[in-house]
């Protein structure tokens, strides 16, 4: 074979690790997009001084969980409510 020639071989198992790395970045690409829509969410909440308030029972989020979650829109019994009913 020339070099042309084996330029044009494709490897066992290559096309398959590409296509798994273009879903992976797909998933992550879409990942990054939800959690950025969260964050913009979070500011306009902050204008409109309804941070911290979670949308379903009106209560005050507890601080120790906006600090590892400040886009959280859910106070964490809520949270526990609705991970429950979904199963």
């Amino acid at each position: 074979f020339s070099t042309t020639d084996r330029a044009l071989i494709v490897e066992p198992g290559t096309d398959a690790a590409q296509l798994y790395g273009h879903e992976q970045a797909v998933v992550l690409e879409n990942q990054l997009k939800r959690e950025l829509k969260e964050i913009e969410a979070a500011l306009l909440k902050m204008k409109k001084k309804t941070y911290g308030i979670c949308e379903r029972c009106g209560k005050k989020i507890d601080l120790a969980r906006l600090q590892v979650k400040p886009q959280a829109i859910y106070c964490v019994k809520c949270l526990k409510e609705i991970e429950t009913k979904k199963g």
